[in-house]
């Protein structure tokens, strides 16, 4: 996503983002489900680990591929930094509003200044 986060956009990440499983959020490379490693989240499975099986990591052929776990570990690590980047989302479209009202009155005291060095 390379356009700006635009007030719908943080939205609708917000949305999806109370929809989804609620974290911490854990890639467990020791636990299976089924023979596939899985990500776990942690504190809201009733159950000995006390963890829900969230997303299964599938290797194509059964052999251990480096791009599942690195795959697995962004998915975990984003998940639980959603919160954080939407709140600081949230904050520097706050501060480009108040970034626009300023040059505005500083474009309105320059014109202003101008016009009174420029009286007789």
């Amino acid at each position: 996503m390379t356009e700006p986060l635009t007030a719908e956009t943080i939205a609708e990440l917000e949305r999806l983002d109370s929809a989804a499983t609620h974290g911490p959020w854990k890639w467990d490379k020791s636990a299976s489900d089924g023979g596939a490693p899985v990500l776990t989240a942690s504190g809201c499975w009733r159950g000995p680990t006390r963890a829900r099986v969230v997303a299964k990591a599938y290797f194509h052929d059964g052999s251990e591929d480096p791009e599942v776990h690195g795959n697995a570990a962004l998915i975990v690590t984003l998940r639980n930094a959603v919160p954080a980047l939407l709140a600081a989302a949230r904050r520097v479209a706050e501060l480009e509003r108040e970034l626009a009202q300023m040059r505005k009155r500083a474009e309105l005291a320059e014109r202003l200044f101008d016009e009174r060095r420029a009286e007789p």
